[in-house]
């Protein structure tokens, strides 16, 4: 008996060549999408830098240390203990004072002075003949400390500024010519030039040769020490 042979039309087997040769083929990766509700991430600003210091003001009865945005950093009065004004400063300027013992004072036999640059801090183990108990008194010989720091009267004026400035900050301070230097009263604590000298006292800026050359305080004015 023969066997009889199955024949698929041409079409039928067109069609499942395509099928087979469609099952290897990978679907296209869908585009990713942002999940609903998210945001959009907001940059950050930068931090504010902290503000600097900005000055040091020498006034009639007490030293100060400013920051670049007006704030007080530190204010010392003179009758603060000596110990406490050096660490005070030096927290407050962030540098550290040189420290010396001078003997060459004509109205001490010694004096201690701590330097920040040209602000220093003078003291005498024996005391100070200095108005109110003062137990130190500060001068600038120069226009800054160490680090670049301005140190200077109220008025604004530094070591070195032109004498016609001084002046025109402070009409109506005290002014004498001794005649080695113009002594400008410009921060008057208590007193009057007429009036008793012991009274007398406040913050000074020397004067020679039309410049600024020294600040000091607290003084009384009449007296050499």
């Amino acid at each position: 008996m023969s066997r009889s042979r199955l024949v698929f039309p041409a079409a039928l087997a067109g069609l499942m060549v395509a099928l087979l040769s469609g099952c290897g083929s990978a679907a296209p990766a869908p585009a990713p999408s942002t999940p609903a509700g998210s945001a959009t991430p907001t940059p950050r600003s930068s931090p504010s830098p902290s503000p600097s210091v900005a000055k040091v003001v020498i006034d009639g009865d007490s030293v100060s240390v400013v920051r670049s945005d007006g704030e007080v950093l530190d204010d010392i009065p003179y009758t603060s203990a000596v110990a406490d004004a050096v660490a005070r400063l030096t927290e407050a300027l962030g540098e550290s004072p040189v420290t010396s013992t001078v003997t060459t004072s004509s109205c001490y036999p010694s004096l201690d002075e701590s330097a920040w640059g040209g602000l220093s801090l003078w003291s005498a183990a024996d005391g100070l003949n200095k108005p109110e108990g003062a137990q130190f008194y500060v001068t600038a010989d120069g226009p800054a400390t160490g680090d670049d720091v301005p140190i200077v009267i109220p008025s604004g004026q530094a070591v070195g500024d032109d004498a016609a400035a001084v002046r025109a900050a402070n009409p109506r301070a005290p002014s004498f010519d001794n005649g080695r230097s113009i002594d400008v009263h410009y921060d008057v604590v208590s007193g009057s030039a007429d009036g008793d000298p012991s009274e007398y006292y406040g913050g000074y800026a020397q004067i020679r040769n039309d410049r600024l050359v020294l600040i000091s305080a607290p003084n009384y004015y009449f007296f050499e020490c």
